[in-house]
Parts: C-alpha cells; structure tokens; sequence
C-alpha cells in the first residue's frame, strides 16, 4: 500500500533528505509520484515536470545521484540531459521494446 503524504512530503522534504550523510542516490518512481499528485501516467504534466526539476535541483546541490525506472528508452535520452544518473527497466519492458522493433522491421 502507497501513502500519498509519505512520496509528497518527499518532494517537499527532498532538500533535507538530500542532505543527509550517507545518502548517495535518489530514486524517483515517475508512475508512483504521477499517481500522487494527481495525474496518473501523465509524465509530461507541468506538476511532475516542477517536482522532478525540484528534485533534481536538490540532487545537484547535494552531490546526489537520480535514478528513475523507464519502461521506454526514448524517453532516456531526455532525462539524461536534465542529471538523470540512472535508470532501472523490467525484462517484461525490454521484450516489448524488442518485439515492437522486430515486427516493425517487417
């Protein structure tokens, strides 16, 4: 079960989390945060786009890491211009990825 309050605070909070000795990474799960403010799956809305660049402002102030899971490589290549350090996929995504371009190479 996810608490709502508990990813937001997060964000709120992502400065002095940020900050803490030890910590080295930031994990942001895009579909989790989506969900919580409010709009579901909707990656581009400016409420997610603001609260990841607060995050990542707060990774880059604190000599922190970023990682968030992709599901499609398309989307790496912008997140990595804006200090994504490191993503995580799914086996169940790669194959989709890999059927989808061998059945368009037909």
């Amino acid at each position: 079960m996810r608490d709502p309050d508990r990813i937001k605070g997060g964000v709120d909070s992502v400065d002095a989390i940020a900050s803490v000795h030890g910590v080295d990474c930031l994990f942001v799960g895009l579909s989790d945060l989506s969900v919580d403010l409010g709009y579901p799956a909707e990656y581009a809305h400016p409420e997610l786009e603001a609260a990841l660049d607060r995050l990542l402002a707060a990774a880059r102030a604190h000599g922190v890491s970023v990682g968030i899971p992709i599901a499609d490589l398309r989307h790496a290549a912008d997140y990595r211009r804006r200090s994504v350090s490191f993503f995580t996929t799914s086996d169940r995504a790669m194959v989709a990825n890999a059927m989808a371009s061998f059945r368009a190479s037909f």
